[in-house]
């Protein structure tokens, strides 16, 4: 067997199973009461259309009669007027895993640093090459779940 081909096989091997878990259903909306819209998303994203044109995502904080308040991914509020949106679509799968795994990594390189130059040296010894490993390992997997998220794409949210 060739190199190419062992590559091949091998990428098949692994997007095979990824994408059987796609959904195969293309336009299903989803109708829900308007003052449960955060429920629904459960911290999923979601992007807000307005009737001019504008987008908005974020995650949703809260619903009263008039608006929606939306955590945008710099930490700002926006408030957008039950009025003014022409479209709400929630993304089906949370992504950012990899994001999620540096932060991780970070903060336990970060304490196994701090444990070298205390009593603690030897757990911090053992913790910089066990965060370094868990990283290299779950790098791919994080990878391949933000694939996913990307690949489904999103919901539409029809609150009532």
């Amino acid at each position: 067997m060739t190199r190419s081909t062992r590559i091949v096989l091998n990428s098949a091997v692994l997007l095979v199973p990824l994408l059987s878990t796609l959904p195969l259903r293309a336009g299903d909306a989803l109708e829900v009461q308007w003052n449960k819209v955060c429920q629904v998303a459960n911290g999923h994203e979601l992007l807000v259309r307005t009737a001019a044109g504008d987008t908005v995502q974020g995650i949703c904080l809260s619903v009263n009669v008039d608006e929606m308040a939306v955590r945008t991914k710099d930490n700002k509020i926006v408030r957008v007027a039950r009025s003014t949106m022409s479209r709400l679509d929630m993304y089906r799968s949370p992504n950012h895993q990899l994001r999620s795994l540096g932060k991780g990594m970070h903060a336990g390189l970060k304490e196994g640093s701090r444990e070298l130059l205390s009593p603690k040296a030897v757990a911090g010894i053992a913790m910089i090459p066990g965060t370094l490993a868990w990283g290299a390992i779950s790098a791919p997997f994080c990878a391949l779940g933000d694939l996913k998220s990307k690949l489904e794409g999103t919901r539409q949210i029809k609150p009532i």
